[in-house]
């Protein structure tokens, strides 16, 4: 971990917190439509959560240091991911999403209102980068509030989740809330998504196939 991500992260963390004040004080959660309208988008970004997922176990190479890398080593090692500082779990997507967050914000200063595009657009943004840290819990639960949560379903849990470590890696790929999994895995959206991939002339090389090379690597 180094100082630079601590200092991103730390001003995400900030950052949102501000938004989420200034939106109260505009009076956005008065209406319980704003309810409704967060759980839709933590439903979008659990659903946004499958579809990546699927698209960096299945497709790409896994290069040294790149997102695809992370993501098909991490069914080597699934527990390496407990193992980094929380930080540097949280820093990749901090780092893209801090800065859109700040001109959202400047922009509902300026304004002085708030649709709810963007009440729905900061849950999005919050619980992207939240997704990997609820990805950390599904291996390693830290406590009793993590552990509730997980049983009422209302994170992905650890049961759910050591699903999509089984061969042949083809279902339960959400990592945030897991609402989508029983919804895509039933409508069959990887299969869905290897015609589009292949519409789009990308090869799907495998899960199976990039852990070979990985293996052979390591």
């Amino acid at each position: 971990m180094y100082w630079w991500q601590a200092i991103v992260v730390l001003a995400w963390a900030m950052l949102s917190l501000v938004f989420a004040w200034v939106l109260w004080a505009l009076e956005t959660f008065s209406d319980p439509v704003a309810w409704g309208v967060v759980i839709v988008a933590v439903f979008v970004a659990d659903a946004g959560s499958y579809v990546f997922h699927y698209v960096v176990d299945h497709y790409g190479r896994p290069r040294p240091g790149g997102v695809v890398h992370a993501f098909q080593r991490h069914h080597l090692i699934p527990d390496g991911i407990v193992q980094k500082p929380v930080v540097e779990v949280l820093y990749p997507a901090a780092r893209i999403v801090t800065p859109l967050e700040a001109l959202l914000l400047l922009g509902v200063s300026v304004r002085g209102e708030a649709g709810w595009w963007v009440l729905a657009l900061l849950v999005l943004s919050v619980f992207w980068v939240l997704a990997q840290l609820c990805h950390r819990w599904s291996h390693r639960p830290p406590g009793r509030l993590v552990r509730g949560l997980q049983a009422a379903g209302i994170l992905v849990s650890p049961s759910a989740h050591q699903r999509h470590h089984e061969a042949p890696y083809d279902s339960h790929f959400a990592v945030i809330t897991g609402w989508s999994n029983p919804l895509f895995d039933g409508f069959g959206l990887p299969r869905r998504l290897d015609r589009l991939m292949q519409c789009l002339g990308l090869e799907k090389r495998g899960l199976v196939r990039n852990l070979r090379e990985l293996e052979a690597r390591e």
